[in-house]
């Protein structure tokens, strides 16, 4: 479900790509894009697969401990 999403936003961004210099974009910048786009996918695929086998408990684990580290970071 967030696929169209992501792919509309990104349309939407590269409209403004014909207005930066290309030098000036660079090649790091493509290669976390790309790198960004594979995690996505693969979390969502991921995802799908815990969402399809029904055992969301251990999704629930996975999303508390992100949080708590997250909160940590932040705090830190």
């Amino acid at each position: 479900m967030a696929i169209p999403v992501i792919a509309g936003a990104g349309l939407l961004e590269l409209r403004k790509l014909g207005t930066i210099n290309a030098f000036e974009f660079g090649i790091p910048v493509v290669i976390a894009m790309a790198i960004t786009f594979i995690a996505a996918l693969a979390s969502l695929k991921l995802l799908v697969a815990m969402l399809k086998s029904l055992h969301l408990h251990y999704f629930g684990y996975y999303t508390s401990i992100a949080g708590v580290v997250a909160i940590i970071i932040l705090l830190v």
